[in-house]
C-alpha cells in the first residue's frame, strides 16, 4: 500500500494526536491542575456549608427534648403538627450504630497523617523543582516558572485538606475530604503519566535529568497517595437493631445474623464500591451454605429502609406541587411525576451525569483503535513513528474501556439498586397510607340508554377512576408500581441515546464524509412511521390494563366463592365468563405486540440482527461504504473501515435503545396516571389527638348521611333510563339528632336495609355527612404504634379515653395466632386476656384446638367456623384499650346460648363497664334490658 494514500485519510488522527500533545505539554497540565483546585474548592466549601445548614438552632438540650416531647404528643399547634401516618424514629433515618467508633478513628488519624506526609513530600519536591528552575534561569522561560508554581500551589491545597481530614471523626466530612483527595490525587496522576509517558519532543517539557527524575518521584508519591485514598474505608461497620426490621415471628425462627449486620456499602472504600466488593460477603454466604434465610441478608441503608423513604415521600407529596402556569389537574400524572423528582433528584441529576459521561466513553475505544490501526498502516507502508505512540493507543485502548465499565457498572447500580427500589417502595407506600384513608365508593348507577349516550363515555370514564374493585388496586399495586418503577433504568437512554446519536455521527463525517450522511438518511426515512404507532400506544395500554382489572377481579370472586361454585356445579357457566374475559385480555394483549412490532419494524429493517449479537448495522454500514468506496472514490482504509464498523455497532444499541425507551415512557404515564387518580380520591376527615377527643361525646344534630360517593355530580333528567339506582347510592338517613350516652351502652335496631352499618361507619368517618353535624371520636392512626412500644400497663389506665375499636358484620383476622389476634401487639394481662375469653366464650374452642390459642388462624380464617372468628374479632375489641366500642351485629353469627352468654358476661360484664358500647343487633328482646339508649 502506498503511503501516500494513508496519510490523507490520518488527518484526523493527527489533530488527535495534537489534542493530546497539548494535554501533555507543560502549561495545560497546569492549567488542568488549577481547575482541579478551584472546582474542587467549591465544591467543598459548598458541602460544608450544607453540613452546618442542617443543624438545628436549638438553644441547650432541654429545649430540645420539649420540642421532641411535643412533636411526640402532636401538640405543637399552628401549621407545625406531627403526621399521625409517619412512625419514622431517629433510629431509623440513621445507617445503624457505629460498632468500635472509637478504634476506627484512632487507625483513621494515623492513616490520615501518612496520607499528609506523603503529600508534604510531593511539596517539598515541587518546592525542589522550583528552586532548580531559579538556578537555571537561563534555560528555563517565565512560563516555567508559572507551570511549577501552580504545581506546588496544587499540592499546598491537597496538604490543606489532607491536615484537615486528620481531626475529622464524622463520616460525612471525612468521606467527603476522601473523595476530594482521591480525585485530585486521580487528576495529578493523569497529567504526570501524559507528560512522562510521551517522547519528550510532543510533551515540550525540559528534558534535565534533575527535573526528570523529581517529575519521576512526584509521580511516584502522587500513585501512593491515590492508592491510599482509594482504599480509604468510608466508615465503621455499623450495627441496626433487628427488631427494628424483622417480625418477632422471623426473629425467632432465624439464624441470628453477625453483629454487623447493616451492608458493607455504608463503610465501604471507593474501590469497594466501584467494584462491588462489599456484596461478596453475600455472594460467598449463597455459594457456601445450602440454604438462606432472610436474616442472613445484610440489612439496607437508611435511605433505601421503607420506613425513611415514606417519610420523606409523604411530606413530598403534602408540600410539593406544581404552580402557576404548569399546574395540571389532578389525575394528569405530571404532578406525581414532578414529586418523584423533587424527592430522588439528586440519584436523577447522578444518572444523568453518569449517562452524558459513559455516551462521551463508549467512543473513545473507536478513537484508540483508529490511532491504532493507522500506526499500522504506517508501519506497513515504510514509514517510522515512534514508537512509544503505539503504547498510547495500546494503553489508552485499555483504559477508555476499563473506565467505562467501570462508570456503566455504577449507572446500572444506580438505577436499578437505588431509583428503581426507591420509587417502588415511594409509590406502594403512598398507596398503601392511601387505602387505608380513602373512603370506600360505590362507583354504581343508572344504565345508559341511547338518548344519554353522548354523556356514557364522560360518566364511563369518571366510574374507572372510582377504583372500587380490590383487583384493580392490587394491579395499582403490582402492575402500575412495577412499571413506574422499571422506567428507572430506561429513563437514561432519554439521555444517552441522543448524545451518542450525535458523537458517533461527527466521529462519522471526521471519517467517512458527506457518505455517512447518506447511511443515517436511510434511519430518518423511517422516522414517520414511529409518529402513528405512538398514538395508539396509551390507547391501547389503557385498554390492555381495564381488562387484566376486570380478568383480576372475576379470578378473585371465583376463588373466593370456589366451594359455592363447586356445590352448585356452576364450573362450566363461570368458565364461560373467565374464557371470555380471557380473551378480552388477549385481544388487548396481543393489539400491543402488533404496537411494539410496529414501533421495532423501522430499526429491524435497518439493525435486521439482534442487539445482543456484535454486529454492526448491516444496511446503513453498507449504504455509507457504498458511497464512500464507489460514488465518491476514496481509498477505503482499514482504519476507516474497522473504526466506522465500531462506531455504527455503538449506534446500534442507541438506536435500538429509542424505540424500546419511549414505548415504556408512555406506558408508565399512562400508570402514573392511574396512581394519582386513585390518590386523588376522597379521604376519610383528618383525626384529632387523642387529648382533643378525651371528653367528645357521640352527638348527632340534623345530620344526613349517606354511603361515600365518588364526587361526580349525580344526573337527576328524568327522561333516562327508569332503571333503579343501586340501594347504596340512592339511601340517605336524613335529619338524625342522636346524642349516644357515655359510658352507658346504646342498642341500634332495625330492619334489614334500614341504614343501622351506615350510621356506625358515618361514626367513624367512613361515610359522607351531607349536612348537619356529626362528633365522635376516633382513633389517631398512630396510636396502635404507640402502644406497641409499651411493655408494661397498670390497669388502672388500660382504658384511653378518645379511642375507640370497631367489630364489622364480617370478622376481619389476621393470619397470625389467635392470641396475637386477640392482643393485636397491645402487652398481655394475663388477668385480662383470660377474662376476654371467658367472656367470649372461648375457652371451651381453645381446648379443642391442639395449640391452643398458640393456633394458627390461617388465611380469612380459615381454620374457623363463623361463629369462633366473630368471637375473637368481639374479644380483640374488649381486650383493646378503646373507650368507645362499636359492634356491628356481633350476636347474628353465634347460637341462642352463646348470644346469652356474651352479653351477660361481655356486653353486660365487668371489661366493658364504664365505656361506651354502640351495639347494632337484631337481638332485641336479649339486649333491650341493658341498653341505655335504643
Amino acid at each position: 500500500m502506498d503511503i501516500h494514500h494513508i496519510l490523507p485519510s490520518s488527518q484526523a488522527g493527527k489533530e488527535g494526536a495534537t489534542a493530546i500533545q497539548f494535554l501533555s505539554s507543560l502549561h495545560a497540565s497546569s492549567f488542568i491542575l488549577a481547575i482541579a483546585v478551584l472546582f474542587s474548592a467549591v465544591l467543598l466549601y459548598a458541602s460544608t456549608r450544607a453540613e452546618h445548614a442542617i443543624k438545628l438552632p436549638v438553644a441547650n438540650d432541654e429545649a430540645l427534648d420539649g420540642i421532641v416531647e411535643r412533636v411526640r404528643d402532636g401538640n405543637l399547634g399552628g401549621e407545625y403538627k406531627k403526621d399521625p401516618f409517619d412512625v419514622a424514629t431517629p433510629l431509623d433515618l440513621i445507617d445503624g450504630i457505629p460498632i468500635d467508633e472509637g478504634n476506627f478513628w484512632v487507625k483513621m488519624y494515623a492513616y490520615k497523617a501518612a496520607q499528609a506526609v506523603v503529600v508534604a513530600t510531593i511539596v517539598a519536591l515541587g518546592t525542589v523543582t522550583l528552586g532548580w528552575l531559579i538556578t537555571a534561569s537561563d534555560t528555563y522561560t517565565v512560563y516555567d516558572f508559572t507551570s511549577s508554581s501552580i504545581h506546588i500551589f496544587f499540592a499546598l491545597y491537597l496538604l490543606v485538606v489532607s491536615a484537615w481530614s486528620i481531626s475529622m471523626d464524622d463520616i460525612n466530612p471525612h468521606w467527603i475530604t476522601v473523595i476530594h483527595i482521591w480525585s485530585l490525587s486521580t487528576v495529578a496522576v493523569f497529567v504526570y503519566s501524559i507528560r512522562l509517558l510521551l517522547p519528550k519532543d510532543v510533551t515540550a517539557i525540559p528534558e534535565d535529568p534533575v527535573l526528570v527524575g523529581l517529575d519521576y518521584a512526584t509521580f511516584g508519591l502522587y500513585v501512593v497517595l491515590f492508592c491510599m485514598a482509594f482504599f480509604t474505608p468510608r466508615g465503621p461497620a455499623v450495627h441496626f437493631p433487628p427488631e427494628r426490621i424483622y417480625s418477632a415471628k422471623t426473629l425467632a425462627s432465624s439464624a441470628p445474623s453477625i453483629y454487623h449486620n447493616v451492608t458493607g456499602y455504608v463503610g465501604a472504600s471507593i474501590y469497594s464500591i466501584l467494584l462491588f466488593s462489599y456484596v461478596t460477603r453475600v455472594v460467598m454466604l449463597g455459594y457456601t451454605s445450602e440454604s438462606l434465610e432472610i436474616r442472613d441478608l445484610p440489612i439496607v441503608p437508611s435511605n433505601m429502609r421503607a420506613t425513611a423513604i415514606f417519610s420523606q415521600m409523604r411530606q413530598a407529596y403534602r408540600t410539593v406541587s406544581l404552580k402557576g402556569r404548569w399546574k395540571t389537574r389532578p389525575g394528569s400524572g405530571w404532578g406525581l411525576l414532578y414529586k418523584l423528582f423533587k424527592v430522588n433528584w439528586s440519584d436523577f441529576a447522578l444518572q444523568m451525569t453518569l449517562a452524558s459521561v459513559t455516551a462521551v466513553f463508549y467512543y473513545l475505544p473507536a478513537y484508540f483503535l483508529q490511532s491504532l490501526v493507522r500506526f499500522l498502516e504506517i508501519q506497513d507502508a515504510g514509514g517510522h513513528p515512534e514508537a512509544s505512540w503505539g503504547w498510547v493507543y495500546c494503553v489508552g485502548l485499555f483504559l477508555s474501556n476499563a473506565i467505562n465499565y467501570l462508570i456503566t457498572g455504577q449507572l446500572w447500580s444506580i438505577s436499578t439498586s437505588n431509583l428503581q427500589v426507591r420509587l417502588r417502595v415511594q409509590l406502594n407506600t403512598l398507596l398503601f397510607s392511601k387505602t387505608l384513608v380513602r373512603k370506600d365508593i360505590a362507583g354504581a348507577g343508572a344504565a345508559p340508554t341511547a338518548k344519554d349516550s353522548d354523556s356514557t363515555k364522560e360518566e364511563k370514564e369518571d366510574e374507572e377512576k372510582d377504583f372500587s374493585s380490590k383487583a384493580q388496586i392490587m394491579t395499582l399495586m403490582t402492575t402500575d408500581v412495577d412499571r413506574v418503577s422499571e422506567f428507572s433504568w430506561h429513563m437514561f437512554s432519554l439521555v444517552d441515546a441522543p448524545i451518542e446519536i450525535i458523537i458517533g455521527s461527527i466521529f462519522l463525517y471526521r471519517l467517512l464524509g458527506v457518505s455517512c450522511f447518506f447511511g443515517l438518511g436511510v434511519t430518518c426515512l423511517f422516522l414517520p412511521i414511529n409518529h402513528f404507532a405512538s398514538k395508539i400506544v396509551i390507547k391501547a395500554q389503557d385498554n390492555l390494563m381495564k381488562s387484566r382489572d376486570e380478568r383480576v377481579s372475576l379470578m378473585n370472586e371465583v376463588l373466593g366463592g370456589i366451594r359455592m361454585l363447586k356445590f352448585m356445579a356452576w364450573e362450566r357457566s363461570f368458565e364461560k365468563r373467565v374464557m371470555a374475559v380471557r380473551e378480552k385480555e388477549l385481544f388487548y394483549q396481543k393489539r400491543n405486540y402488533y404496537i411494539e412490532v410496529l414501533f421495532n419494524l423501522v430499526w429491524l429493517l435497518l439493525i435486521p440482527l439482534p442487539p445482543d449479537r456484535e454486529a454492526s448495522p448491516v444496511l446503513v454500514t453498507l449504504v455509507s461504504f457504498f458511497h464512500f468506496a464507489v460514488i465518491r472514490e476514496q481509498v477505503l482504509t482499514p482504519s476507516i473501515a474497522f473504526t466506522s464498523l465500531s462506531v455504527f455497532n455503538e449506534l446500534k444499541f442507541a438506536l435500538n435503545a429509542l424505540p424500546e425507551t419511549f414505548i415504556n415512557m408512555l406506558q408508565s404515564l399512562v400508570s402514573l396516571r392511574r396512581i394519582e387518580n386513585y390518590l386523588s380520591l376522597q379521604e376519610v376527615s383528618s383525626v384529632p389527638s387523642v387529648q382533643e377527643q378525651a371528653d367528645m361525646q357521640i352527638v348527632l344534630r340534623n345530620a344526613t348521611i349517606s354511603w361515600p360517593q365518588s364526587g361526580k355530580r349525580m344526573r337527576t333528567d328524568s327522561a333516562t333510563s327508569t332503571a333503579a339506582a343501586t340501594p347504596m347510592l340512592a339511601f340517605q338517613l336524613i335529619d338524625l339528632t342522636l346524642e349516644f350516652p357515655k359510658g352507658e351502652m346504646s342498642l341500634i335496631c332495625g330492619k334489614l336495609g334500614s341504614g343501622k352499618t351506615l350510621l356506625l361507619l358515618a361514626l367513624l368517618g367512613e361515610a359522607d355527612v351531607l349536612s348537619g353535624q356529626l362528633i365522635c371520636p376516633r382513633t389517631p392512626p398512630d396510636v396502635l404504634a404507640h402502644f406497641a412500644t409499651i411493655s408494661e400497663i397498670d390497669p388502672e389506665d388500660w382504658i384511653v379515653q378518645g379511642t375507640c375499636a370497631y367489630v364489622p358484620q364480617s370478622a376481619w383476622l389476621q393470619n397470625a395466632s389467635i392470641k396475637d389476634n386477640i392482643l393485636f401487639s397491645l402487652p398481655c394481662d394475663e388477668a385480662r386476656y383470660q377474662a376476654t375469653l371467658e367472656a367470649c366464650a372461648l375457652t371451651a374452642d381453645l381446648k379443642i384446638l391442639e395449640d391452643g390459642d398458640e393456633a394458627e388462624i390461617g388465611e380469612r380464617g380459615v381454620n374457623l367456623s363463623g361463629g369462633q372468628k366473630a368471637r375473637v374479632s368481639l374479644a380483640r375489641a374488649i381486650y383493646s384499650r378503646a373507650a368507645v366500642l362499636f359492634l356491628d351485629d356481633v350476636l347474628s353469627a353465634v347460637d341462642a346460648e352463646t348470644a346469652q352468654h356474651i352479653y351477660e358476661h361481655a356486653l353486660q360484664g365487668p371489661l366493658l363497664e364504664g365505656r361506651t358500647v354502640i351495639l347494632v343487633s337484631h337481638h332485641v328482646q336479649l339486649c333491650v334490658p341493658g341498653a341505655s339508649y335504643i
